[in-house]
């Protein structure tokens, strides 16, 4: 077993996951322009106080982070803030690749 990945097969940790994004698409969707903003405490500023009704079988989201680069960015700098994210990402690996490619090209004789 020396070259297998480890793998979480827990159902409950897909469920926790789509519990945290149906939580933040929610809040996505109440600061929709600007987000909540950034700040090392923010989320708890915003979330942290709130009571938080688990359903049976689930466990809490609020503490739990987003689990996902582009809706915690849509979350605390707004949609337009999550898509200038994603094109500056779309913009890097473009660049990285045509540098990958113009340097594979050089080195073929």
């Amino acid at each position: 077993n020396g070259g297998t990945i480890p793998m979480n097969k827990n159902v409950g940790s897909i469920i926790h996951r789509f519990d945290i994004w149906k939580f933040m698409l929610g809040e996505i969707q109440k600061h929709p322009v600007v987000g909540i903003g950034y700040g090392k405490d923010n989320f708890l500023l915003v979330y942290g106080q709130e009571p938080e009704e688990v359903e049976p079988g689930h466990v809490r989201v609020k503490n739990a982070g987003a689990h996902n680069i582009v809706l915690y960015h849509a979350l605390h700098v707004g949609i337009p803030g999550a898509l200038l994210f994603v094109w500056l990402m779309v913009r890097a690996v473009k660049t990285l690749w045509i540098g990958v490619q113009g340097s594979s090209d050089q080195h073929s004789y």
